[in-house]
């Protein structure tokens, strides 16, 4: 009432009408105070005075449609804010930052893991409940803590939307980790190239750019400063000679 009954108030006493689009108005169903969204409006309904006699409600419930549309902008958010994490630590700061801006969904989040990390925002008293996702991803072992919202039943889209959350985090993980795995591979591939015995250069990409260049090469060809340079910027007089 502290809600609609100013608005309900304007048309009686002003014939003041009203339309509030996709407005938060919680009501108590299911045996609590839950978090709906609705499409409504009030309007005056005059006698045969002139004078108002009632007010018109026009309503529609459009709680499934906010929380969709909220559930997919945090996960748009979480891969822009994810997608530059190039270790763990960053990776989860990112996530907890994002998920923190998403208070209705999630009230408490916390990651346990086997790896000495250990973090979270919110107060487990805060919520309903809490659901427990496992993350595995090659020699890392955690699990995500998810509060529940008092105010949201825990239904097929709510435990969609922890599920999409926990994947993301999964296979930003993988990602982290195989280019880590990659990183070191080029790093002893690297070591041995810049032992070889003879000149030797690594390009790669279309534009066959430099990403190492051993003193020896270097001396070669007459040129310094090679790596991170295009294959026709080191040497322009070959442009256009196929």
């Amino acid at each position: 009432w502290p809600i609609i009954g100013p608005q309900i108030h304007d048309v009686l006493t002003a014939q003041r009408a009203s339309w509030n689009e996709d407005h938060l108005v919680p009501i108590f169903r299911n045996g609590r105070i839950e978090e709906v969204y609705w499409t409504y409006g009030y309007s005056p309904v005059l006698d045969e005075t002139g004078e108002v006699g009632g007010v018109l409600v026009v309503c529609t419930e459009t709680t499934a449609r906010v929380l969709a549309e909220r559930r997919a902008r945090t996960l748009r958010l979480l891969a822009d804010r994810t997608t530059p994490a190039w270790d763990m630590k960053s990776l989860f700061d990112a996530t907890f930052e994002v998920l923190q801006d998403a208070p209705r969904d999630f009230p408490f989040v916390a990651l346990q893991a086997d790896l000495g990390l250990g973090a979270g925002f919110g107060l487990e008293h805060d919520a309903e409940r809490v659901e427990r996702r496992e993350l595995a991803a090659g020699k890392f072992r955690g699990t995500l803590g998810f509060g529940l919202s008092r105010q949201l039943p825990f239904d097929d889209g709510y435990r969609g939307h922890l599920e999409q959350v926990t994947e993301h985090v999964q296979l930003s993980l993988a990602r982290i980790q195989a280019r880590a795995v990659r990183a070191a591979a080029d790093n002893e591939r690297n070591a041995l190239l810049l032992q070889a015995p003879v000149p030797t250069a690594l390009l790669t990409g279309p534009e066959h750019t430099f990403r190492l260049a051993t003193a020896r090469f270097c001396e070669m060809v007459g040129r310094t400063e090679l790596v991170g340079k295009p294959y026709l910027e080191v040497f322009p007089e070959l442009a256009g000679n196929g």
